[in-house]
């Protein structure tokens, strides 16, 4: 099975570390995986360095029909069996070149917690009745992805993994460095300091900690 991961910005945020996991974990052994992008970044250069097939394909808006018809051209001549769209913008176009032949199913993961505008909605309930499956990270998630106009016919909550086989660091004498002392317990996160990362609940249960 050939897998082609679909996302506007090739950077270093959480969803890019999402897709870098899911190809290291299944790239050559249980599926070939392949990466196609709008905007080129840290992931992008990732991908190349570890020989993973990276294509480019503008996407001006999230009906670009014209990037529709080069995605569809892209999974013919590569032979991709299914599209991995991360957003809204990359799901539709996805769905889009389904209309062109592409051949591919989508599977489209949304990583957002946000209630969206009544144009979304309704393109939400065109739209996401074709996608093979639907990922919610989080049970929130899937609640307002409903909410949203998204099919729940095919939706599913798959929490984000961690990868087991990492060791922990044994060596943690940098937090001695913030002043930290060696009884003390520490809880740290490194997040977007922005309202659906909820930080306000970690304050609140740090402070009951």
């Amino acid at each position: 099975m050939k897998v082609l991961y679909l996302i506007n910005y090739a950077g270093k945020a959480g969803t890019e570390r999402y897709v870098e996991n899911l190809i290291r974990h299944l790239h050559p052994h249980k599926a070939l995986c392949g990466l196609c992008y709008n905007v080129d970044g840290p992931l992008a250069e990732k991908m190349r360095q570890s020989d993973i097939p990276t294509h480019r394909i503008e996407m001006r808006h999230m009906l670009d029909f014209r990037a529709a018809r080069e995605l569809a051209q892209l999974c013919k001549r590569e032979k991709y069996d299914v599209i991995h769209a991360q957003y809204p913008r990359e799901n539709y176009i996805a769905l889009l070149a389904q209309r062109f032949s592409s051949g591919a199913r989508v599977v489209f993961t949304s990583h957002l917690t946000l209630r969206q505008p009544i144009y979304w909605k309704l393109l939400n309930r065109i739209f996401t009745p074709g996608n093979h499956r639907i990922i919610s990270v989080c049970r929130e998630g899937a609640e307002i992805m409903k909410a949203n106009g998204v099919s729940p016919a095919r939706m599913e909550v798959i929490f984000n993994g961690i990868d087991a086989t990492s060791p922990l660091p044994k060596d943690r004498s940098v937090l001695r460095e913030f002043g930290i002392g060696e009884q003390e317990l520490t809880i740290s996160i490194l997040a977007r300091f922005s309202p659906e990362k909820g930080l306000d609940f970690l304050c609140d249960a740090i402070a009951r900690v």
